[in-house]
């Protein structure tokens, strides 16, 4: 038997500026050896549409879910079944149940065993609903689904998952709830060097989200001499010793979302408190201080902002 797992593309493709699909190793890792796994990235290579399989699994997000849907129906129309996962999948279900057999809600790991005795049984449900958040044990990416492909040359990682504020705008929240759930670190620490990279990027949408568990990895990373780049939110900057054990495992880069400067807009985002400690000049400050460069994220268009919005954030940067 056969599963072929399928990252689709947004755009057109782009040789050697994507980066590994981790959802697609963490899949791969979790199925029976009894299965042969195929996996391709229709971002950087053709998908093989005559090539037989048993069942596709594609991952979606809203900006990819038009091309996963085109991909989807292609193999429908052979006769081959499809199950959709991933954000957009979840949000919107009986959209994504227009295009597949089955579906994914939520996180897949404790599904995923159920999904495969389904599908050798020839009895594939139409949805699989999580019902209960991960745990995140026992993870462990089978990257050899990478090899021969042609990705930027760092490798991605997973500390946790899900973010203890709820930002309006935010689909982190939305799909995980306000709640970080974190890996053991001796587990990340095994995926860190098994990339056989020296740049690594911590895929989280908050890698500080539980802070005292973030100093547990940073401080685990120090002797690995990595170099790594991730996402936090502000208030990294209010933890001097949080930064500092950043720094010294080798952080050299964030993305931030700052998202206004205007405290009505923050508010009407449920994110007054990017300002309630320290401005965001100081959080620079700081931050470049120990040399963590900062990539800042805005939003625009809520209630409180206008034309003017655009030059203000101009001017502050």
């Amino acid at each position: 038997m056969r599963i072929t797992l399928i990252t689709p593309s947004f755009g057109e493709k782009l040789e050697y500026l994507q980066m590994e699909p981790l959802t697609m190793a963490i899949l791969a890792g979790m199925t029976p050896n009894d299965i042969d796994v195929k996996f391709y990235d229709d971002r950087i290579e053709e998908i093989p549409f005559d090539e037989e399989t048993d069942l596709i699994a594609i991952s979606a997000e809203t900006f990819t879910v038009k091309r996963a849907y085109q991909i989807a129906d292609r193999y429908r129309e052979k006769g081959i079944k499809v199950i959709l996962g991933g954000f957009h999948p979840t949000i919107m279900p009986d959209e994504a149940l227009e295009h597949a057999d089955s579906i994914v809600t939520g996180e897949a790991e404790k599904l995923w065993k159920d999904i495969i005795i389904d599908l050798k049984e020839g009895r594939l449900k139409r949805k699989y609903a999580s019902v209960e958040r991960s745990d995140l044990k026992n993870i462990k990416p089978n990257r050899k689904v990478f090899e021969n492909k042609k990705y930027a040359p760092i490798g991605l990682v997973e500390f946790g998952r899900g973010c203890k504020y709820s930002c309006d705008f935010c689909s982190v929240f939305t799909f995980f709830g306000h709640k970080k759930i974190t890996r053991p670190i001796n587990d990340v620490i095994r995926d860190i060097i098994d990339t056989k990279k020296k740049y690594i990027l911590i895929v989280d949408d908050n890698v500080i989200a539980n802070k005292e568990k973030a100093k547990e990895l940073f401080k685990a990373i120090i002797p690995l001499k990595i170099k790594w780049i991730g996402q936090a939110s502000i208030d990294i900057g209010w933890d001097d010793e949080l930064i500092k054990l950043a720094s010294k495992s080798g952080c050299f880069g964030l993305l931030i979302g700052f998202e206004s400067i205007n405290d009505k807009s923050l508010a009407e985002m449920n994110k007054k408190f990017n300002k309630a400690v320290l401005g965001y000049s100081t959080i620079v400050d700081k931050l470049n201080k120990i040399n963590i460069k900062i990539c800042a994220s805005f939003l625009f268009g809520y209630d409180s902002d206008d034309t003017d919005s655009f030059i203000h954030v101009m001017d502050f940067t």
